[in-house]
């Protein structure tokens, strides 16, 4: 009666569509994870939510969820709004970042995806309505420049580098990087 169940898979998995296999790349197949959450009192049963959350999302739900203070310094931020309501309007765009400089934001109907490591920076847009395969790159259509706009402003300025020879200094000087950020804010 008070225990707040999270369930959720690691990654999303390509089985050979678009020429991929494994877990490499931004489309849908490989960014999207099964998530399931019961929070007794909270959660309508039997309800199916299409608002898009970020894993990262998770532990400032928590803490909210448990009534504690929330911490600035959490990346993140509570879809305990979305939990109570599943059927709301939830315009929180969620990020997927592959090998630093590339970087995909969905808000759920349309998935961006910019390529900051490649030279030319080219994108992809995706109208999951119309096309939830992804086939379709309307990037270049120029009616939906608005949309790549709206989107665009997701992705990150500051990039880490892909593989740390020591993660656990790389995460300590990644939140030294933000603190210090911060401040000078």
């Amino acid at each position: 009666d008070n225990t707040i169940v999270m369930i959720w898979g690691d990654h999303g998995w390509h089985l050979s569509e678009k020429m991929h296999y494994g877990k490499t790349g931004l489309w849908e197949e490989s960014a999207r994870v099964p998530f399931i959450v019961n929070v007794p009192g909270v959660t309508p049963p039997n309800t199916k939510c299409d608002g898009v959350v970020n894993l990262i999302d998770m532990y400032p739900t928590l803490i909210e969820l448990c009534g504690l203070p929330p911490n600035p310094e959490n990346d993140g931020r509570s879809f305990t709004k979305l939990l109570k309501n599943p059927s709301m309007k939830w315009d929180q765009p969620t990020l997927t970042t592959y090998q630093c400089k590339n970087h995909s934001i969905t808000d759920g109907r349309y998935r961006y995806t910019w390529y900051g490591g490649r030279a030319d920076g080219a994108e992809e847009l995706y109208d999951h309505d119309a096309d939830p395969l992804e086939h379709t790159n309307l990037a270049s259509d120029p009616s939906y420049r608005e949309v790549i706009m709206r989107l665009h402003q997701h992705v990150p300025t500051h990039h880490e580098p892909n593989s740390p020879s020591n993660p656990h200094n790389a995460l300590k000087n990644s939140k030294n990087q933000v603190r210090s950020k911060r401040v000078k804010e």
